[in-house]
């Protein structure tokens, strides 16, 4: 028996839960990191997001059923985004992710609570979604130091794949008839459901295999740090020995010389 999609995104919602719990023990353990505490917030907003959905249909609250899932999703998107400019040094996250939230969220509530709109919703969520784990998956794939281009890379190609799915979902929304629901069964809604599930899991793959590397980064750093500074010192002390050495010969000659 194949589940339906309501339960589907209720398995997702729990593995969405275990990923957020596992990416707050790793911000609580490697604070230093740049970027791994909205790493953190995103999986947490994501979660709430999964957990939230699958209410459409079931509870007449649209802000717990619509508003706040359909906000955490952009939002988590938008602390991944940050994370990651964060974590490579960059600084333009900032004015990129202030403009897509003031440009997003005024369509977003008219076409909830003025003209309530199901396929507008859905092209909003799309189109911000799109944009945001697209520029993610670009900067990745365009920036990190040596050392750091595997994971960067890797991560950045699923961001840019899922952004290419939701570009695809955003084009099905006007090609495809007006879904009577959120969870309607469509070919669209399972194929989005099922990219959605594994790139919940790559993501989490990807960040970790990118904390992991620079971890391994910071570490043979400070060991090729720590060899140089031996060496520096070793050099230090020869030269030393070397200065004190040359002082005893010539109080040496000089002792001769006075004799």
């Amino acid at each position: 028996m194949v589940p339906d999609i309501r339960t589907l995104f209720l398995l997702i919602a729990v593995l969405c839960v275990v990923q957020s719990v596992g990416m707050l023990v790793l911000w609580t353990l490697n604070r230093n990191i740049p970027g791994i505490g909205a790493w953190a917030a995103s999986n947490v907003l994501n979660a709430f997001t999964m957990a939230l959905l699958p209410l459409q249909g079931l509870v007449d609250n649209v802000v717990w059923s619509v508003l706040v899932p359909n906000l955490c999703a952009p939002a988590a998107a938008i602390c991944f985004y940050a994370g990651t400019g964060q974590f490579l040094g960059l600084t333009s996250w900032k004015r990129i992710s202030v403009i897509a939230t003031l440009v997003w969220i005024p369509p977003y509530l008219y076409y909830l609570f003025v003209e309530d709109s199901l396929v507008a919703r859905i092209v909003l969520a799309a189109a911000i979604l799109t944009f945001l784990n697209g520029i993610t998956g670009f900067i990745l794939m365009r920036g990190g130091r040596e050392g750091l281009r595997f994971s960067t890379r890797f991560t950045g190609a699923f961001f840019v794949l899922f952004a290419g799915v939701m570009g695809w979902r955003l084009l099905g929304a006007f090609i495809e008839p007006a879904p009577q629901s959120f969870f309607d069964g469509s070919t669209t809604q399972w194929v989005t459901v099922l990219v959605v599930a594994c790139f919940a899991y790559l993501r989490a793959f990807g960040t970790i295999l990118m904390i992991n590397q620079r971890q391994t980064l910071e570490i043979s750093e400070r060991h090729v740090a720590q060899l140089h500074a031996e060496a520096e010192l070793t050099k230090a002390r020869r030269e030393a020995e070397e200065q004190r050495a040359l002082r005893q010969r010539q109080a040496l000659v000089r002792d001769l010389h006075d004799g």
